[in-house]
């Protein structure tokens, strides 16, 4: 249903699902995951809304020092353990695949070009920021570098969007 201004109205809600107390979310096919700040990730149905899985990724009664962010890359959804490694977990079924070898000092995880990026910051000093590329199929770092590379700071993004396309706010 169309609103004013170019504002799409949901007017229907496909299914509920009471999963906790929710951090971060994202999408992978037909599976969404959350991660919550109780030290579990949860993967959901898309469609029915029915829970999939629940991985334990820290005791419930441990201290979260490390972000909470969920990023989801080739079947595979990545966020982070107890001890500040880099977790990625199966999309269909939760298990998982890798971790990284070291704790990754983290600011946030996400994905962008097939793969998962982790920006971490020493300090908050912005000269000391680093962004590590991780492949989601091994979980191996296959990139480092700071904002002085000219890769991440030049260039331009584009979006275009199909003039049939209808976007909403």
């Amino acid at each position: 249903m169309q609103g004013g201004a170019g504002t799409v109205l949901i007017t229907d809600v496909l299914w509920t699902q009471l999963v906790g107390d929710g951090y971060d979310v994202d999408a992978s096919g037909d599976v969404v995951a959350m991660v919550s700040t109780n030290g579990t990730a949860v993967g959901l149905d898309a469609r029915s809304g029915s829970g999939l899985w629940c991985s334990r990724l820290f005791d419930e009664d441990a201290e979260i020092v490390w972000p909470m962010d969920m990023a989801a890359a080739a079947g595979v959804f990545a966020t982070f353990d107890g001890d500040g490694h880099v977790v990625g977990l199966d999309h269909r079924s939760g298990v998982a695949r890798w971790r990284t070898v070291r704790p990754v000092d983290a600011d946030s995880i996400l994905a962008a070009g097939g793969r998962f990026v982790v920006e971490s910051s020493y300090a908050s000093d912005v000269a000391h920021q680093e962004f590590r590329v991780i492949d989601p199929y091994t979980g191996e770092q296959s990139a480092s570098a700071g904002p002085e590379d000219p890769r991440l700071v030049q260039g331009s993004i584009e979006l275009r969007v199909s003039n049939r396309s209808e976007i909403g706010r």
